[in-house]
């Protein structure tokens, strides 16, 4: 009966997880590491694709929040609002909106103590 594989059981060694520190791309891709040669990839390409690769998902939601800021600088507020009508809104972010009085509703998501849910109820007020 083999040992089983790993530092202590014997075995081969096993191969670090892909990403792992210390797991270079030749260490889990013998193949991978011999095209790289090849086309004559240096160290600072493998670091973008590597951060591309493993911020994705970060990057992409990044980009889905900015897309809509940007969508929210489009719905304006009208300069005579008065923001005390909405009782939907918190107390807190009522007095900060009749105060600062913001044009858009994407000025008013950035005024803190103005929460998502009062954005919300702006948004179902003057439409998305």
């Amino acid at each position: 009966r083999p040992a089983p594989p790993g530092p202590r059981g014997g075995g081969p060694p096993r191969r670090p997880r892909p990403g792992a520190p210390g797991a270079g791309p030749g260490g889990v891709l013998p193949d991978f590491a011999g095209f790289l040669r090849e086309i004559g990839a240096v160290r600072e390409d493998l670091r973008a694709v590597e951060i591309g690769v493993k911020y994705a998902g970060y990057i992409e939601r990044e980009r889905m929040v900015a897309e809509k800021l940007r969508r929210l600088e489009g719905v304006r507020i009208p300069a005579d609002f008065d923001f005390g009508s909405l009782g939907s809104l918190s107390i807190e972010a009522r007095q900060k909106l009749a105060r600062i009085r913001p044009l858009t509703i994407a000025q008013a998501s950035r005024i803190p103590g103005v929460s998502p849910a009062d954005i919300n109820v702006l948004l179902v007020r003057f439409g998305r």
